[in-house]
C-alpha cells in the first residue's frame, strides 16, 4: 500500500482504531463516515488519484461503497484496491475473502497487495457482491428494520446470529415467502456465494469469480416442522442434495410478479418493483485478501 492517497470510510470505533493503525506506519489518508454526505469530496479525492479504500463497516457498508464506486468509469475502477475491516453484524462477503475481523491482521492482508477481482451481481439499477434473494430473507431485514428501539439494541448484542433470531421468529409465527408462476417458495436466492446472513449455506458451491450466480429455489412456506427442517437443512448447507430441490447457475434473469416484491441484497432492502431484470458483471471491482 502506497503512502497517502488513502481513503478511509465507515463506522467510528473501528475507523478509529484503524485511522490509529495507519498513523503508527506513517500513512497519510483521507477518512468519513458516510458515502452519502461525502460524495463529491470521494470523487475530487479519486479523481485526483486517490487508488486504496479501506471500508470499515459490514455488508451494508460494503454495498453502498460498491454501488457508489460503480459509477465511475471501469478505467478507473480497475485501478482501485479496496480493502474491508470487518464490524458488521454477518460480514459474509469478508468472510468470503478470509478476512480476519481484527483491525490489525485485516490490515495485514491489505499491506500484502493481493487483489481477487470479483463479480457483482445487477439487480434493476443497483449491484450486490454478496447475495439475497425474495421472500424471506427480504422479510427478515424488513422485521428488523421495523423493530422498536429497544429489540434493535438486543439484536446490535447478538451480531450476526439475530438473523437466525429472526428467521425462526418468522417461521414460527408467519411470514408471506414469494410466489412465481402459481408456485409458492420460501426463498428464491441470487447467490454469488455460499453463505449469506452468517449461517445460512443455501449455495455452498458458488465463487465469486466465475461469471455466473445462482438462482435456489427453496420450497414452502410448508408448516412449521417442514420449514425449520428445511433451514436445519440450510444451515448444513445441503438442502438442494435433493434431485426435486432446484438450484440453476446462470449469467441472467427476468422476473415478473402479479405484485411488488422486496429484494434484499448485502443484508439490505436493495429495491421493490413487479418486474426485475438481474444479471452479472464479470471482475468488476478488485479487494484485498
Amino acid at each position: 500500500m502506497n503512502k497517502g492517497n488513502i481513503l478511509v470510510i465507515g463506522k467510528y470505533n473501528k475507523r478509529k482504531e484503524v485511522e490509529h493503525l495507519l498513523a503508527l506506519r506513517g500513512i497519510s489518508y483521507f477518512s468519513i463516515d458516510h458515502i452519502a454526505e461525502n460524495e463529491e469530496n470521494i470523487r475530487i479525492k479519486i479523481n485526483q488519484g486517490c487508488r486504496q479504500i479501506l471500508i470499515c463497516g459490514g455488508d451494508g457498508t460494503i454495498n453502498e461503497s460498491v454501488n457508489y464506486l460503480m459509477c465511475f468509469p471501469k478505467e478507473i475502477r480497475r485501478k482501485i484496491g479496496i480493502g474491508i475491516i470487518p464490524c458488521g453484524r454477518a460480514n459474509d462477503f469478508a468472510r468470503e475473502l478470509n478476512i480476519p475481523e481484527e483491525a490489525g491482521l485485516a490490515l495485514e492482508r491489505i499491506f500484502n497487495k493481493r487483489v481477487k477481482f470479483v463479480d457483482l451481481i445487477k439487480v434493476n439499477h443497483k449491484y450486490m457482491v454478496s447475495g439475497g434473494g425474495f421472500g424471506l430473507p427480504a422479510e427478515v431485514i424488513l422485521s428488523m428494520e421495523g423493530s422498536p428501539k429497544k429489540d434493535k439494541l438486543f439484536s446490535s448484542l447478538l451480531g450476526g446470529f439475530v438473523y437466525s433470531l429472526f428467521v425462526t421468529n418468522l417461521i414460527l409465527f408467519g411470514y408471506e415467502g414469494i410466489k412465481i408462476k402459481r408456485k409458492n417458495y420460501s426463498i428464491l436466492g441470487i447467490l454469488n456465494q455460499g453463505n449469506i446472513g452468517k449461517k445460512f449455506n443455501l449455495s455452498p458451491n458458488s465463487k465469486n469469480d466465475d461469471g455466473y450466480f445462482e438462482v435456489c429455489f427453496v420450497e414452502g412456506p410448508s408448516g412449521v416442522f417442514k420449514d425449520i427442517k428445511n433451514l436445519k437443512k440450510i444451515v448444513a448447507g445441503n438442502y438442494f442434495k435433493g434431485k426435486k430441490n432446484r438450484i440453476d447457475k446462470i449469467k441472467k434473469i427476468k422476473l415478473s410478479f402479479d405484485k411488488e416484491n422486496y429484494f434484499m441484497g448485502d443484508g439490505e432492502i436493495l429495491c421493490k418493483d413487479k418486474d426485475f431484470s438481474i444479471s452479472i458483471a464479470p471482475k468488476e471491482l478488485g479487494f484485498f485478501h
